[in-house]
């Protein structure tokens, strides 16, 4: 009999709401403001406006104890209102313009988008599989790239590679997000093609009914690179040889190669990111955005951040700082979700899936708090850095994780970012008060605009370094 794919049934697939106090965005917002109320280490050194800085606050700088952690990044609240001024004048310069639409997921043609994979119609028919099959494995394999790459997406820094022998020295790898995210797209293109097709008698790939609800959901074909199956089974060596052969050659680099830093660790990731959906999700990435669907029968990207952390321990991004507080930032679960929404067209495009992926409350979510948008930040003013750390990063020295600069790096971009958004919804309304664009004034966008801007800065040599952590989580 062929199956019938419904991607969703928000009749019968629906998860509670999630009570505000465990709203992981709301926390990434509680505890970002709660470390930028410290007092600043100095105020001689002007690390906020003096306008910024309460008499009380000011007064106690002199008398902070050892155990209350002196801030050393500000934000400058002139300079947040100067670049607000500068994003809403774009805004509304490119209102009746195509470019409004302008931060697209594939502008550049890096990711994988699936629209390739096919099927003949005489596997469908050995299969027993209805057309609508292929629709839902693409929608599938698009999820799966964006998890594994989003579970891998961090420390592009340079590091020191080992050459055959073992020696360190290689101190110059001019790896970049580009190039992996381009050479996941390559590996998982590689069974797109009707000729690459499994045989019909290959186990794993369909449409399966879960005991749970009525929803249908769709499992990848084992033949694809990013089945959970194949990601669960990864180790070190396999992924270092798979991932080689499509990453660029570069004459500029210290050997001529890019390198994977910390492959074992990014193997690591992909097996739990694998092993959870099997365990968690009836080894479907389909099926885990449907758990995201809400009483009101639309889909919600903070529970799916939600469902991201609390079933993939790589993604949960915290710290506890000096003091013992609990500090949320969770960049990678947020970006994935961010990812998602993107791909299947921002809630704009009729595209399949994209019932699944409008997400409600896109804009709970914060920025992506990483290098390059404090970078940029940094550069043009909203943020400024007390005068010890801002030697420590223009030395291109590097921070310890969980550090309280790093903390407060992320957490002064997590607030800033929010402060820019209200000021640019301000400007758009002083402007026009019967603006439609204050809806798609968010973090999310936001965050990308600055991440474009700053990667073009990058490019042409004019940013200052950014800061520098090993870690797993951005």
């Amino acid at each position: 009999a062929s199956h019938v794919v419904r991607l969703s049934d928000p009749t019968t697939m629906t998860s509670p709401a999630l009570d505000p106090v465990l709203s992981p965005t709301a926390n990434v917002r509680r505890s970002c403001r709660m470390l930028m109320s410290d007092p600043p280490v100095d105020t001689r050194n002007y690390l906020d406006e003096p306008s910024g800085l309460s008499a009380d606050a000011a007064s106690s700088v002199g008398n902070l104890t050892a155990t209350r952690p002196r801030r050393s990044v500000g934000i400058y609240n002139s300079s947040v209102n100067k670049l607000a001024a500068n994003i809403a004048e774009q805004i509304l310069d490119e209102a009746s313009s195509p470019s409004s639409e302008s931060i697209e997921w594939d502008a550049e043609g890096w990711h994988y988008t699936a629209e390739h994979y096919t099927r003949s119609r005489a596997y469908l028919e050995a299969q027993r599989f209805s057309s609508e099959y292929i629709e839902a494995q693409q929608m599938e394999r698009k999820l799966l790239y964006i998890l594994a790459l989003d579970a891998i997406n961090f420390c592009f820094w340079p590091a020191d590679v080992e050459d055959e022998s073992g020696r360190k020295g290689c101190t110059r790898n001019l790896l970049e997000y580009e190039h992996l995210a381009s050479a996941l797209r390559l590996m998982a293109e590689k069974d797109d093609e009707v000729g690459a097709m499994p045989n019909a008698n290959a186990e794993g790939g369909g449409v399966s009914s879960s005991s749970a609800s009525d929803a249908d959901y769709v499992q990848a074909e084992h033949t694809y690179a990013f089945s959970p199956k194949n990601l669960a089974d990864l180790t070190s060596s396999s992924l270092s040889s798979m991932i080689h052969e499509f990453l660029p050659e570069d004459s500029a680099s210290c050997d001529g190669r890019y390198h994977i830093p910390n492959v074992s660790e990014r193997a690591r990731l992909l097996n739990e990111l694998g092993r959870g959906l099997l365990e968690h999700h009836d080894g479907s990435a389909t099926r885990l955005l449907q758990k995201s669907i809400g009483p009101n029968g639309k889909p919600s990207a903070v529970k799916l951040v939600d469902i991201i952390t609390s079933t993939f321990r790589g993604f949960r991004d915290e710290a506890v700082d000096a003091r013992g507080r609990q500090v949320c930032f969770y960049k990678r679960a947020q970006i994935a979700v961010g990812d998602i929404w993107a791909a299947f067209g921002r809630g704009k495009m009729q595209v399949k899936g994209a019932d699944l992926t409008n997400f409600y409350d896109i804009d709970e979510l914060t920025t992506f708090a990483d290098y390059r948008v404090p970078q940029l930040l940094r550069h043009v003013g909203v943020l400024r850095y007390s005068t010890e750390l801002t030697a420590k990063v223009d030395s291109s020295s590097e921070i310890p994780a969980s550090s309280m600069d790093e903390l407060y790096i992320r957490a002064g971009t997590v607030v800033a970012v929010d402060r820019l958004v209200e000021a640019v919804k301000t400007k758009l309304q002083e402007a026009n008060p019967n603006t439609s664009k204050l809806n798609e004034v968010h973090a999310v966008l936001m965050d990308w605009h600055l991440w474009q801007a700053g990667e073009k800065l990058d490019r042409e040599g004019t940013l200052k370094p950014h800061h520098r952590v090993r870690t797993i989580f951005y």
